[in-house]
């Protein structure tokens, strides 16, 4: 039996560790019992495997709450690792988990909050940002900001310029665009 427990419409949160899979076991006495736990989980915004084990005078529900992934890395090619780790750190406030080699770097991870970024650069292998494809989808990342209006306020103090500003959109989202030294469109926003 499995019991799949609707959408919880709430922001998402940064990415914590979690075990792969989590037991739970519950002695129940009849149905009414089974539908509590049930909606306390779903409300809880789990997935719940459960296994009915008959007893003698009542049942036991052993639940196995679904695998989860937490976030997305979008993997951009770029033409200068360090001009990119540069405006990244600079105007939009990420730091640099990773890079390799430390000096003139061609792979690094930059971070800030729950969204990272993977940027790497090969010889002659130049960036196609998605905006070069069509004008119409050129969206490269859109990172997740429960308050784009604080978020655009502190890139603007930090000098970052916006290739759209602060908006609703036509397409139901709050936020802004920022365009990254190779093309790349992120925009930082969330749904209305």
């Amino acid at each position: 039996m499995e019991v799949r427990c609707g959408p919880i419409r709430s922001a998402p949160q940064p990415a914590t560790p979690e075990p792969e899979r989590i037991r739970y076991r519950f002695r129940v006495r009849n149905s009414r019992e089974i539908r509590g736990i049930l909606r306390a989980g779903c409300r809880a915004g789990r997935t719940y495997k459960a296994r009915r084990i008959t007893g003698a005078s009542s049942s036991t529900l052993s639940f196995m709450s679904r695998p989860v992934t937490s976030a997305i890395s979008p993997c951009f090619i770029v033409t200068d690792v360090p001009r990119s780790i540069a405006f990244y750190r600079d105007k939009l406030g990420f730091e640099t988990t990773f890079q390799q080699p430390d000096d003139d770097p061609f792979f690094a991870i930059l971070v800030r909050d729950g969204a990272q970024l993977f940027i790497k650069a090969e010889g002659g292998i130049a960036p196609i940002p998605n905006s070069q494809r069509h004008r119409h989808l050129r969206l490269d990342a859109f990172i997740y900001a429960p308050d784009p209006d604080a978020l655009a306020a502190d890139f603007l103090a930090h000098g970052a310029t916006f290739s759209s500003p602060l908006q609703d959109t036509h397409d139901g989202l709050r936020g802004f665009e920022v365009t990254d030294p190779d093309g790349y469109v992120l925009f930082f926003g969330r749904p209305r």
